[in-house]
């Protein structure tokens, strides 16, 4: 399932790296695309919107998760 994550708390390079590796050693994520300037984040995986919730911690807040198809 493709999602896409609107995220605060994103502010630079090193925020879009710490991302990209909690959810890159994942095994339930097959594909991470982040996008620093719309602090969102494109996911292709079988995670359940609390799961993301609870990887990306209290540094970045969810703001809204939305199905692709």
């Amino acid at each position: 399932m493709k999602k896409q994550i609107i995220v605060t708390g994103m502010n630079c390079g090193h925020c879009v790296a710490r991302i990209r590796g909690l959810f890159e050693e994942n095994k339930e994520v097959t594909n991470v695309e982040i996008n620093l300037e719309d602090k969102s984040i494109v996911l292709e995986s079988v995670l359940s919107d609390e799961q993301i919730v609870y990887i990306l911690g209290e540094k970045y807040t969810v703001v809204s998760i939305h199905k692709i198809d």
